[in-house]
């Protein structure tokens, strides 16, 4: 597909559907909902936040109750499409497919919205996003509609993985494209070796004060989380109208472990009571709690938690220092 080609497909699209992309805004990209196709960047760049909020709203009305009868929240928006996705933000679909198979909110956003995926072809073959090395045939391990790969500065070569993608692109009137059967998020040689040696890590230094040592340094901030494709942790509440007692709506919104509400319970109880066990509680979730239920770690490496971290946290620091955590000593009490 060449650039002109392209340029008329997201007009195409645009007719019909809310498209979000990665748009820049000085030095760093961030993905939104777009007014004009022109704000799109298609550098290689990881934008700062993550598509999670086309599939799992920050914050979204569920139901409406009123006299005791619920009333759903019917959406009157155009189909969406998820423009630009790496690699990585692919991956951290599949895992919500997992997570979120059986909930019906979600499900009807998936499926009113086309993913569209944005990889690179370089001299050292199938690239994404940091220049990680992919072969073709992982193409069948991802949930994808459409996949662009850019085969040169003006020229991308186009795949789908689903029908819908199929369907998207022969209405658009274009045929020259390559259909990836999808074959199950799980490759043929088995789950990513590296998987039982992270978890192993993080599950035998459990209560060990190496975990101090990271609370003392973690703001409790949450900016990893909110910005982490595969966090997906969430608040459920009722708010009542203000007018009518018996009038309201019932809310999700985003949430993230570090919280200091998160996991407080009756009479102010907090199983996650310091810093040292919520950052602890993220690390085991990603790299244990995931893997066993899913058998994938819950993370893409995308890197997003590395570069947002006002502290400086980094996952490849954390890991170093699970090898040896005895030699790291915390220099205050959390």
């Amino acid at each position: 597909m060449t650039k002109a080609n392209l340029d008329k497909f997201l007009e195409y699209l645009q007719k019909k559907h809310e498209i979000f992309a990665p748009v820049r805004d000085g030095q760093e990209l961030y993905v939104k909902k777009i007014d004009e196709l022109k704000e799109i960047d298609f550098s290689a760049q990881i934008p700062i936040n993550t598509f999670k909020e086309v599939l799992l709203p920050s914050r979204e009305v569920l139901f409406y109750y009123e006299q005791g009868k619920l009333k759903e929240a019917k959406e009157a928006s155009k189909p969406q499409c998820a423009f630009g996705m790496s690699i990585m933000d692919l991956d951290a679909v599949g895992l919500f497919h997992q997570v979120f198979e059986k909930d019906a909110y979600y499900q009807e956003k998936r499926q009113k919205t086309l993913l569209i995926g944005q990889a690179f072809f370089d001299k050292a073959g199938f690239a994404g996003h940091l220049r990680e090395t992919y072969e073709e045939n992982i193409l069948e391990h991802i949930l994808f509609d459409i996949l662009l790969v850019k085969a040169s500065p003006k020229e991308w070569k186009v795949f789908t993985g689903s029908r819908l993608g199929q369907r998207t692109l022969d209405d658009f009137g274009y045929k020259t494209y390559e259909h990836i059967q999808f074959e199950g998020l799980i490759r043929e040689e088995g789950p990513d070796p590296m998987m039982p040696v992270l978890k192993k890590k993080v599950e035998s230094t459990y209560g060990q004060k190496i975990w101090d040592y990271w609370g003392n340094r973690c703001l409790a901030c949450g900016k990893c989380a909110i910005n982490c494709p595969t966090c997906f942790c969430f608040n459920l509440s009722d708010e009542q109208d203000s007018k009518h007692r018996k009038k309201g709506q019932r809310i999700r919104e985003w949430t993230t472990c570090f919280y200091n509400d998160f996991s407080e319970i009756g009479g102010s109880f907090k199983f996650l009571d310091s810093k040292a066990k919520r950052i602890y509680n993220w690390y085991c979730h990603k790299w244990v709690r995931i893997p066993k239920e899913f058998s994938m770690i819950g993370c893409v490496n995308c890197g997003r938690c590395d570069k947002v971290c006002p502290v400086g946290i980094k996952r490849e620091n954390v890991f170093k220092s699970l090898d040896k955590p005895e030699q790291v000593k915390p220099d205050k009490e959390d």
